[in-house]
């Protein structure tokens, strides 16, 4: 189940970047939440992998990045999920320096959790600019499969 949700995190990160570029969103709000979503999902890989981050939570990237990172990070993430045991014990840091212990799985569903919920700012956003968001809905991704 982890893999599909984070295969349909993956093609709805795309579809939103495909908006960008057609639309030619320069926007702040949208740029940042959407290089958060891709950020975050690069630190909590470099997390189970146990690797420092080389990202920051609200690093901005420029649309033509976007599609590239969203691949690295789905990538990485099917990777250590087909490495890892969903139960695997993860032991990190987070931003204000507590160590925290979860289970891949819970990292991995975090990750599609997260940006769903970012997502639905940025369309919001995107509707406020006039511009229709993709339908990002799970279970419509489910119906087209």
């Amino acid at each position: 189940m982890i893999r599909s949700l984070l295969h349909y995190n993956h093609v709805i990160n795309k579809r939103f970047i495909d908006v960008f570029e057609e639309h030619h969103i320069d926007d702040k709000k949208c740029i940042s939440l959407m290089s958060h979503i891709l950020n975050a999902q690069l630190i909590w890989n470099a997390r189970i992998d146990g690797t420092p981050p080389r990202w920051k939570a609200w690093m901005m990237h420029e649309v033509v990045e976007m599609k590239k990172t969203n691949e690295m990070g789905y990538e990485w993430s099917m990777k250590l999920m087909g490495n890892a045991a969903p139960n695997l014990i993860i032991k990190y840091k987070n931003t204000e320096g507590s160590e925290i212990v979860n289970t891949a799985q819970d990292v991995m569903l975090h990750i599609v959790n997260h940006a769903s919920y970012h997502r639905g700012q940025l369309a919001a956003r995107l509707k406020e600019l006039n511009i229709e968001p993709p339908v990002s809905d799970f279970i419509h991704f489910q119906r087209e499969l």
